[in-house]
């Protein structure tokens, strides 16, 4: 049960910083860039529509995925340690 648990929290806990993180760096994108473009790349509603969606989803299903391996692994590491 508590391997269950540590699953389903690394689990969620990676896809929601996955969200904040694409959500901060993509507003920002849109606030500091939104109007002027970065070295000619427009900075508009389809780039952002693009980056989202080729950034956002890959990194969620990977770091969903990759994420609760690990946790267990550190986690079986420091009770072997005593900590």
């Amino acid at each position: 049960q508590e391997r269950i648990g540590a699953i389903v929290a690394s689990t969620v806990s990676a896809a929601l910083g996955v969200v904040t993180n694409t959500g901060l760096v993509s507003l920002l994108l849109w606030l500091f860039y939104g109007k002027t473009g970065i070295q000619g790349t427009a900075i508009d509603g389809a780039f952002m529509q693009t980056v989202i969606l080729m950034n956002f989803f890959v990194e969620v299903i990977v770091c969903t995925i990759i994420t609760p391996p690990i946790s267990l692994a550190i986690r079986k590491t420091m009770e072997r340690a005593g900590g």
